[in-house]
């Protein structure tokens, strides 16, 4: 059987001293991206029958897993000679991993073809590149909703979704846990995330004060640093996060200049942060949702049985089971879901742990990846059907979809037709807005 060639890309040189030799066991304490990429590679070269997997990184060292053959490149040129002189047909990176690629796609036309991993949004500019071109064969997004956002562009054509996977290894550990039940568990809230601006801790921080003058007893746990994603980052006084965004929320957990007894800083841990997280009552990842297109902390927080507050957003969509958590629609209800949350008797989080086994589970999503690179990839065609399978109001979803079907009918209406999902804000967007008020549909921005 003739295999496809396959070389992930991993930029690690801002974590190549972390041990990452049992990355089954859950995240060693690196980005979630890279977490990612790790798992499904090494699944791959393990168990995939049609592809042939290796690991290109910007460093190797003993510390990645085994089970793998990697190579050393730490550029983009590099990466695709190598590619070239020993025939791997597909690379697949992470959505601006690689510096340059998009001045180098408009031009490549070697054998090679491009995988987009869009762990991150992908911004309009960039997707009408790589819809355009011939060197990316597709776009991944690592959730439905957020292929869903810009279903009326032509990169929608050219793109797939493949969810994050969790190592089975996981569920296994904790099944084999005690779990306190969710009602019995101290009022624990627990952040678990890197400390940017990014991923929102500060509107957390400012809630803090309402929520322990309404819950005395509550605890505020922080995993994570402003050096998660850059060991080198110069961090503030208190060591948190940089200098200026840590002045920005530092008066809300302080007092007399020391940190408040209720909130306690646990800095980046690896697999030892399933203590913590095994005793949570209430997590809050990322508060506001920005730049989340999946959210690793939330699935490890749910898994260990606690329950979530944040905002609605494409990622949570797609990866917080409501109920029994909650889902809100601005930043500032945090303190009132927290608190209702953490005061709540009644709830249980039973079947949580199966449903993300079935949705999630490494086991299943490496078969994904197989059926893209080995069969998708190489025919031209789609993995998925492209029709809508959930919240159809969400994001104008339903006006994309019509949208997307009448550019597909009509010479050139992908160039000619504007697309919903790049217009926002300017005259496209207004109409918009107008059209779904007349069809009597909410245009709230949820």
């Amino acid at each position: 059987m003739d295999r496809t060639n396959v070389a992930f890309y991993l930029p690690n040189k801002g974590f190549k001293d972390i041990d990452c030799r049992n990355i089954n066991q859950g995240n060693p304490g690196i980005g979630g991206s890279e977490y990612a990429l790790l798992t499904v590679a090494k699944k791959l070269s393990e168990s995939a029958e049609t592809l042939r997997v290796e690991v290109v990184a910007d460093e190797v060292n003993s510390l990645l897993p085994s089970g793998i053959k990697y190579h050393e490149a730490n550029s983009l040129f590099a990466v695709v000679d190598y590619a070239e002189k020993t025939g791997i047909d597909i690379i697949v990176f992470r959505f601006g991993a690689f510096t340059g690629f998009d001045s180098f796609v408009r031009t490549y036309s070697g054998p090679v073809r491009f995988v987009v991993w869009c762990a991150n949004f992908v911004p309009a500019w960039n997707l009408k590149l790589y819809a355009n071109s011939r060197a990316v064969a597709r776009l991944v997004t690592v959730g439905m909703e957020q292929m869903d956002l810009y279903r009326d562009h032509a990169a929608f054509n050219k793109s797939d979704y493949i969810y994050n996977a969790i190592p089975q290894t996981q569920f296994d550990d904790i099944r084999k846990t005690h779990l306190t039940p969710f009602r019995e568990r101290a009022s624990e809230v627990t952040y678990v995330g890197s400390i940017i601006p990014g991923k929102s801790f500060h509107v957390l921080a400012k809630a803090w004060p309402e929520i322990i003058k309404a819950v005395p007893d509550a605890t505020l746990n922080v995993i994570g640093s402003g050096q998660l994603y850059d060991r080198n980052q110069r961090l503030g006084k208190f060591g948190i996060a940089e200098e200026g965004y840590e002045n920005s929320f530092i008066d809300y957990i302080t007092e007399n200049g020391k940190i408040l007894p209720s909130v306690k800083f646990w800095g980046v841990l690896g697999k030892e942060k399933e203590k913590v997280l095994s005793v949570t009552k209430v997590g809050v990842p990322n508060p506001t949702g920005n730049t989340e297109t999946f959210g690793f902390t939330a699935v490890e927080l749910q898994m260990s049985g606690a329950v979530i507050a944040t905002q609605k957003c494409p990622g949570y969509l797609d990866t917080v089971v409501t109920p029994p958590s909650v889902l809100y629609e601005t930043p500032g209800r945090l303190a009132e879901s927290v608190v209702r949350l953490l005061n709540d008797k009644t709830t249980v989080t039973e079947g949580v742990l199966e449903h993300i086994e079935r949705k999630f589970s490494l086991d299943h999503i490496y078969k994904d990846w197989e059926r893209l690179l080995g069969h998708a990839i190489p025919r031209g065609v789609p993995l998925r059907g492209r029709e809508i399978k959930a919240n159809p109001d969400y994001r104008h979803k339903r006006l994309k979809e019509s949208l997307r079907k009448i550019k597909g009918a009509v010479p050139f209406g992908y160039r000619t037709i504007p697309s919903v999902a790049t217009a926002k804000g300017s005259v496209r967007h207004w109409l918009e807005r107008f059209i779904l008020k007349r069809q009597g549909i909410n245009t709230t921005r949820k």
